[in-house]
């Protein structure tokens, strides 16, 4: 069994784990020492952690220890309770005399089911940049959905240079109140490194009128692969293309309340100077002029 790359486990007919392989024991992180195995698994989400999941696999035990042909594919939780997506198929085996036992093989399915919903989900996130209807939404947004796409805690910093704000999944907070792990990486430089443990991803959206970035720290170091790197990109560039869209509506906003100021101004000192040509005197129309200076200051 040791010979075989893919993880091998086989089961007797009650579910208890007989043998595994070394691909096995490196995939579960346990070994048949850490044993007896037994249903449920220590590589099955608990009842707690996912009920639908747990009672799911339950059912699949069932059918596969009645020796149905199965293949099915379920997340696996390590001692860490990291995940890996998996994908499990296997046989029957009659020994006869009524012995029967059960092969199994698992097959680490992680990258593909990995791609598949970080892209999905880069998609949902993309979206809702693009229709948030202002500042505080689009830097909740970005916060979350950088954080759920790279599997960290997600910071951001937003300034001109000078006047610079730090948000994160708490609130806007201080430097003092990040980790010196956190400032450094908002400092740090894109890399393309995707063969080095890396603490965290760095998003630098395109220059526009605000300078943004945003620090994803990952729980432990891990690799960055090369997709994680382009969807990192493609994300910064929606980032920066909604607070591109926000910064002109902004600058819309107030373009229309220094109108709607000018409008009124204008409307106060008409009526001053229509009320001023209903006299004849030269008190009156000093009073009148007076009036509309004073219109004039007060807008």
């Amino acid at each position: 069994m040791d010979a075989i790359d893919d993880a091998v486990v086989i089961l007797d007919d009650r579910g208890t784990v007989l043998a595994m392989n070394t691909a096995f024991a490196e995939l579960t992180g346990c070994s048949l020492d850490s044993g007896p195995h037994v249903p449920p698994y220590p590589w099955w989400p608990t009842a707690c952690e996912d009920p639908r999941a747990h009672a799911d696999l339950d059912h699949k035990l069932a059918a596969v220890l009645e020796g149905e042909p199965t293949v099915h594919e379920f997340q696996l939780y390590r001692p860490d309770r990291s995940r890996r997506w998996v994908e499990s198929n296997g046989t029957c085996i009659d020994h006869g005399s009524g012995v029967v036992t059960h092969l199994r093989i698992l097959r680490d399915i992680s990258t593909g089911q990995s791609a598949h919903g970080r892209r999905a989900a880069a998609a949902e996130v993309s979206r809702d940049f693009a229709t948030a209807q202002d500042m505080g939404d689009l830097i909740s947004l970005a916060e979350h959905g950088f954080g759920l796409l790279f599997d960290g805690e997600c910071t951001i910093r937003l300034g001109d240079g000078t006047d610079l704000h730090w948000f994160n999944a708490l609130d806007v907070v201080e430097p003092s109140g990040l980790s010196a792990a956190v400032l450094h990486g908002l400092d740090g430089r894109v890399s393309a490194d995707s063969a080095s443990l890396r603490p965290g991803i760095l998003l630098i959206p395109p220059p526009s009128d605000i300078e943004a970035r945003a620090w994803v720290q990952f729980p432990r170091p891990r690799r960055i692969s090369v997709e994680e790197m382009i969807a990192a990109d493609l994300m910064a560039a929606a980032f920066a293309a909604g607070l591109q869209r926000m910064s002109a509506a902004h600058e819309a906003a107030g373009r229309e309340a220094d109108l709607r100021r000018a409008v009124e101004s204008h409307r106060q000192i008409g009526q001053a100077r229509g009320s001023s040509s209903s006299g004849i005197g030269s008190r009156q129309l000093r009073h009148s002029t007076s009036f509309a200076e004073r219109a004039r200051t007060a807008t």
